[in-house]
């Protein structure tokens, strides 16, 4: 995996993820430098673990993903694809759509996106979103249905 390679990935999902938030009338998000450095550095560990795992003492929303060959993985999507789990009228109790969630949520405004591929060849990517979603009693005001 070359620099060229990393940059298209995150373009790629960066508009994706812009897609997904336009569809919840969400702003878009601008790939932030330092958060993406932030990132690449948990992305770079989980790659030498082999573990699929948040990181501890959490500042910002994240979500992860981890898939083999690695130019397949599109977390922009598997994330996405827990919106149908979402109940918008109680959304607080939605715990099983956490990742959606946060890749919508209105208030987030920058987003890190780091990646890295382990010995084995199994991909991980980190998304870190500024300010943090999922925040409790602030759903209904972050995440709105799709337009219709």
């Amino acid at each position: 995996m070359n620099s060229a390679e990393i940059k298209k990935f995150q373009k790629d999902q960066l508009d994706e993820i812009n897609r997904y938030r336009a569809i919840h009338q969400a702003p878009p998000l601008v790939l932030d430098e330092k958060l993406t450095e932030y990132s690449q550095k948990w992305a770079n560990h989980l790659a030498k673990t082999g573990k699929l795992a948040h990181q501890p003492d959490q500042k910002y929303g994240e979500n992860v993903a981890a898939g083999s060959p690695w130019k397949s993985l599109n977390p922009a999507k598997l994330w996405y694809s827990e919106a149908p789990k979402a109940n918008y009228s109680n959304l607080e109790s939605s715990m099983n759509c956490l990742h959606f969630t946060q890749l919508v949520w209105w208030n987030s405004k920058k987003l890190g996106l780091g990646v890295a591929v382990s010995a084995s060849g199994m991909g991980f990517v980190v998304a870190n979103f500024d300010p943090p979603g999922n925040v409790r009693g602030q759903f209904g005001a972050n995440v709105s249905p799709p337009k219709k």
